[in-house]
């Protein structure tokens, strides 16, 4: 029986074609896209000021996300090799599959995308918590320091405190009621100390010409806002005589004591303030 000619045979070479190109783009650009996602954590994940936790369980996530795209991949990888055996007649469903397939990747790209953008806002949260805190930190290492200033000022008194507890010295104020400054004038064996309210000066004399350095110190000094006091000690008398007798003839106002050796006497610019 003589076989009937039905005409040339249809060819999906070209079709097959380009169904492979249309299927390469989306390979590659899932590729770029999960290369991107990577870099986005890895740089990410290496900002120091970032919640280490958070991080890791967002590139957790974002691993999971590659794995299932490299399946979703493989999945299209085998389909297009599906792709040969497509004719005219299987030709629409299996496009309109692609087509479903493609949109929910990009619904999964989009998701990655949205994951990537709120681990970035998070360590951007982050980083700026971070400088909130090594701010507060410098203003207590600033709150420390005075602190252990104050401190050290504290003991300090509490020295001066406790030492002026312990002296009886005896402490004469530095003016008397009428205003005038007072000079208290100390005569011992061989020397004689002079200490000054007004200029807040202290003087000593010692040797054999000590009863005329203090006349000299008395002849340049305004003796007219100044009172003096004397205080003898054994083996100062013989200067006494001497310095009263120059007083009296100064005109000065004076007044005289006798004390102990051991005794001593200071006016209040000597005691040391506290700090």
């Amino acid at each position: 029986m003589k076989r009937r000619n039905t005409g040339p045979s249809v060819s999906f070479f070209a079709f097959q074609d380009i169904i492979t190109a249309v299927v390469g783009i989306f390979i590659l650009i899932t590729l770029l896209l999960v290369l991107e996602l990577a870099q986005r954590v890895e740089a990410a994940a290496a900002t120091p000021t970032a919640d280490i936790s958070a991080v890791l369980e967002m590139i957790e996530t974002l691993q999971g996300e590659v794995d299932r795209m490299t399946e979703e991949l493989q999945q299209r990888i085998d389909s297009q090799n599906e792709t040969a055996g497509i004719n005219e007649f299987n030709r629409q469903e299996e496009t309109e599959k692609l087509e479903d397939k493609n949109k929910i990747l990009q619904q999964q790209i989009a998701s990655a995308n949205e994951m990537a953008s709120d681990l970035a806002n998070r360590l951007a949260a982050a980083k700026q918590e971070e400088n909130k805190l090594l701010l507060k930190s410098q203003e207590l290492a600033s709150q420390r320091a005075l602190l252990e200033e104050l401190e050290k000022r504290l003991a300090q008194v509490q020295n001066e405190i406790n030492r002026l507890e312990s002296d009886d010295t005896p402490v004469f104020r530095d003016q008397t009621e009428q205003g005038r400054f007072i000079t208290l004038i100390m005569l011992a064996a061989g020397k004689i100390e002079v200490r000054d309210a007004l200029t807040k000066s202290k003087q000593d004399y010692t040797g054999p010409r000590r009863t005329n350095d203090l006349f000299a110190w008395l002849d340049a000094n305004n003796l007219s806002s100044r009172q003096i006091y004397l205080v003898v000690k054994p083996g100062g008398t013989t200067d006494f005589h001497a310095v009263q007798e120059h007083l009296d003839d100064s005109g000065a106002v004076y007044g005289y004591n006798v004390t102990g050796a051991a005794d001593s006497i200071r006016l209040g610019f000597e005691v040391p303030t506290l700090p």
